[in-house]
């Protein structure tokens, strides 16, 4: 059974409130000595003290067992159409954990979702899609995801957690095919694979235009198997021609800064759109590499000297796919993303908006306003996590510290309550202690927890970033299924 807001803490509450109240009603009601707790709250002047961030959480706080139980983040999801559900840390199980809960409690209601997307790369979706619609066996299903992400880092979806939640919409969508919907990545660091997917498409429905669109994405497919290939390419090239005058290759492209690989790469996806502009899953998956493939050139473009926005592109390439799932599925259309609050929150509250650099969260609630999207970030105090050290370390459990002090992270270890839910009003961003900007863990897939105070806790807003923030006292570590044996 659902519960609502519950009073929690009313002691501590109600105290910044009570010398207020009694300054407005003194007319209207009869004269008091104040009480121990009145006068604890009041200056010498009878002016009311500053709000603690204590008393504000003990008066905002909503505790929950399952996240399910939390009517009013409910809710606010009905009334959303895009949901971003984040994380604090990519190796978390809770995190996962409680995102399948809201997830397959959002599927269950009316309005119901249309997809579900995560931060993984476009093409593994149609494998997954397969699966939780009844296609294979179960017992596969580990050898399955062991197949799909063999790009490390493999365990961000590769894990107990995850397949655990895909068993979950196998089971429900059995019971309730209406509501089965579509699954599918949104990060673009596989251009091969959606180069394969797209060409398979092509043969398939559309065979007298294959070697034509092979043909364009051959100017990336060349560099298999690796994007730094292009890289070099883009470097020898570009070198050549700054020095020695403009390239006459009329086999590559040409863009105002030299050769590169992005008009090939568009006149595919110009050719896809018209070829596959029907409503199929075909036709979305198809637009949709094409896309992935843009993306990725422009990101590798981005990773060269004339260019310096990395970031950027990475997330204005996630944030279109968004809004071309919700494009494609219609006018009415929902959504859940399951990324890392770096992606979901709002990049204008942090530090990254400092800097210039944009994210999901920013770009949809500009593109879409703060009324139809919903963003709930993730935060514990101490415990476990999966990550490695750097890219050629093995993955490990890593113990997660205590928060350092004066942290989002450590103000909301500052009520005695192990798991609780924040919903946000505009009115919060003002709190002095949000508006100060305090430092917000965020750990990925590399992690050093020794070091963690110079990096691992950007500036942030939190009531201005998110909608929501739930809190967890203490996590564990993530379940990878390829996880290595100690030595």
């Amino acid at each position: 059974m659902r519960r609502s807001h519950p009073p929690l803490f009313i002691f501590l509450a109600t105290l910044p409130l009570i010398t207020a109240v009694a300054a407005v009603t003194a007319c209207d009601r009869p004269e008091h000595e104040p009480s121990p707790e009145e006068a604890s709250v009041t200056t010498a002047d009878d002016e009311p003290a500053e709000l603690t961030v204590e008393a504000w959480l003990a008066d905002r706080a909503l505790p929950f067992e399952s996240i399910v139980d939390i009517d009013e983040l409910l809710e606010m999801a009905a009334s959303r159409r895009l949901i971003l559900l984040g994380e604090s840390t990519h190796g978390t199980r809770e995190y996962y954990e409680i995102r399948a809960q809201l997830t397959l409690e959002l599927l269950k209601a009316d309005p119901g979702i249309d997809f579900i997307a995560y931060e993984g790369d476009f093409h593994t979706g149609e494998a997954l899609t397969a699966f939780v619609h009844g296609e294979g066996d179960e017992e596969d299903l580990h050898q399955l995801l062991r197949d799909t992400f063999q790009r490390w880092p493999d365990w961000l979806w590769a894990n107990e957690e995850f397949a655990d939640f895909l068993l979950e919409l196998r089971a429900y969508f059995a019971d309730h095919p209406e509501r089965a919907v579509p699954l599918f990545g949104i990060d673009i660091f596989s251009p091969f694979d959606s180069i394969d997917a797209l060409n398979e498409l092509v043969a398939r429905h559309h065979p007298d235009h294959a070697e034509e669109i092979a043909g364009h994405l051959d100017c990336i497919g060349q560099y298999r198997p690796e994007m730094v290939s292009y890289l070099r390419a883009l470097h020898d090239r570009n070198h050549h021609h700054h020095h020695h005058g403009h390239d006459h290759d009329h086999d590559h492209d040409h863009d105002h800064d030299g050769w590169s690989c992005e008009a090939a790469v568009k006149t595919a996806q110009d050719l896809t759109r018209e070829l596959f502009d029907g409503d199929s899953l075909d036709d979305l998956r198809a637009r949709k590499n094409a896309r992935v493939i843009v993306i990725n050139e422009l990101y590798q473009r981005a990773h060269f000297p004339h260019i310096d926005d990395r970031w950027n592109s990475r997330a204005e390439g996630m944030h279109t796919l968004a809004q071309g799932l919700l494009e494609s599925f219609g006018p009415d259309s929902r959504g859940v993303i399951w990324a890392h609050n770096t992606h979901i929150g709002d990049a204008r509250a942090t530090a990254m908006g400092d800097r210039g650099e944009t994210n999901i969260g920013h770009r949809s609630r500009e593109t879409m306003g703060e009324d139809q999207v919903l963003s709930i970030g993730f935060s514990n105090h101490r415990g476990e996590v999966i990550a490695a050290q750097d890219t050629r370390r093995p993955t490990q459990v890593m113990d997660v510290p205590t928060a350092i002090e004066g942290t989002v992270d450590d103000l909301l270890h500052h009520i005695d309550v192990p798991r609780y839910v924040l919903i946000f009003d505009e009115a919060d961003r003002e709190l002095p202690f949000f508006e100060e900007r305090p430092g917000h863990r965020a750990i990925g897939i590399v992690y050093d927890p020794i070091r963690e105070r110079f990096g691992n806790y950007p500036d942030t807003n939190p009531a201005a970033r998110y909608d929501a923030l739930i809190f967890l006292e203490e996590t564990r570590a993530l379940t990878p299924l390829n996880m290595p044996e100690e030595p």
